[in-house]
C-alpha cells in the first residue's frame, strides 16, 4: 500500500494544518506516497512539508504533479520544506534520505508527516508602540488631538498580520510574512532632508503572526509648540506605516507626535 504513486494515500488538511505519525521508512528503497488536493478557494499559496523522525534514517520529501492525461507521468515540482502550490492535485513522496549502505535496519521508527499551509496575509494591524518615553505613551495637544508621543532613539512598532478565511470568516495568524515599517516626517520633508524625512525598518512575522519593526528615529525639528501645564512642548507631527512586503496595499498607519524638547515657563 502507498509504495507506488497509483496507490498514494489521500491526505486532507485544513487551514491550521495537520500532522500524522503512522508510517515508517522500513528499508532504503521504501516509498510512502500521499495525494493532496489544493482547492481554488484558499488563503495560502505555499505549503510547509516536513517528515521528521527520531530514527538515524532521516526522511526526504519530494513533490510531484501528474502531467499525463491518462495513467501517470510524474513531474517533480519541489523538494524540501516549502513548495509553492496552485489549485490541483499534488503527490508527495516520503523516502529515505541516505544511501543504501548507510541505512540502519535495526532503527526503524515512525516519522511525523506534517503539512502546514503558509497563509497569505489579508490584513495587518498595529497593536503597540514603544519609544524612549515608554510603551504606548500618549500626548494630547490642542488642535492636534491625542496620539502616541515618541522620544529619541528608536521606535518599535508591534503588530499582527493575519489571514481571514473567506468561507468561515475565521482569522488565523499569518506566519513568515515580511513586514516593512516606515517613519515619515513632513517637517524634514519640507526641509529637503530626505535622510531624516524617511526612516525604515523590517521584520518577519512569527508563529502567532506578530511582528516587531524597529526604526531608528532622526533628530526632531520641533515645528509645533503647545503649552502643557507649566511647560511648552516642541514637537513634529509624523506618520508611521507598516505594510506587507509582497502586498503594499495591506497597510496600517498611525499619526504620532515626535517630541523635540520641553521648556519650562
Amino acid at each position: 500500500m502507498d509504495e507506488v504513486v497509483s496507490e498514494a494515500k489521500a491526505f486532507t488538511f485544513g487551514t491550521d494544518g495537520v500532522a500524522v505519525n503512522t508510517r515508517s521508512i522500513s528499508s532504503p528503497i521504501d516509498n510512502d506516497w500521499y495525494k493532496i488536493t489544493i482547492p481554488s478557494s484558499r488563503i495560502y499559496d505555499k505549503l510547509s512539508l516536513t517528515a521528521n523522525t527520531a530514527s538515524v534514517n532521516n526522511c526526504f520529501i519530494e513533490v510531484y504533479q501528474n502531467i499525463a492525461s491518462s495513467g501517470y507521468q510524474m513531474k517533480r515540482v519541489g523538494s524540501g520544506k516549502t513548495i509553492a502550490v496552485s489549485a490541483g492535485t499534488y503527490y508527495v513522496r516520503v523516502c529515505n534520505a541516505g544511501t543504501m549502505n548507510d541505512f540502519d535496519d535495526s532503527d526503524i521508527q515512525n516519522y511525523t508527516f506534517t503539512i502546514l499551509p503558509l497563509l497569505k496575509a489579508t490584513g495587518i494591524t498595529i497593536t503597540d508602540l514603544l519609544s524612549s518615553h515608554g510603551l504606548n505613551k500618549m500626548g494630547t495637544y490642542a488642535g492636534f488631538g491625542k496620539h502616541f508621543q515618541a522620544g529619541s532613539g528608536s521606535l518599535t512598532i508591534y503588530g499582527v498580520a493575519y489571514a481571514t478565511d473567506p468561507t468561515t470568516g475565521e482569522r488565523y495568524a499569518a506566519e513568515g510574512i515580511g513586514i516593512d515599517g516606515l517613519y515619515l516626517s513632513p517637517a524634514w520633508e519640507n526641509n529637503g532632508t530626505e535622510s531624516n524625512a524617511i526612516r525604515r525598518g523590517y521584520d518577519v512575522t512569527g508563529a502567532e503572526g506578530k511582528f516587531e519593526v524597529v526604526i531608528n528615529l532622526p533628530p526632531v525639528i520641533g515645528v509645533y509648540d503647545s503649552p502643557v501645564g507649566t511647560h511648552t512642548h516642541y514637537f513634529d507631527v509624523c506618520v508611521i506605516y507598516v505594510t506587507v512586503s509582497d502586498n503594499s496595499s495591506l497597510e496600517a498607519n498611525e499619526r504620532i507626535f515626535h517630541l523635540a524638547q520641553v521648556v519650562t515657563f
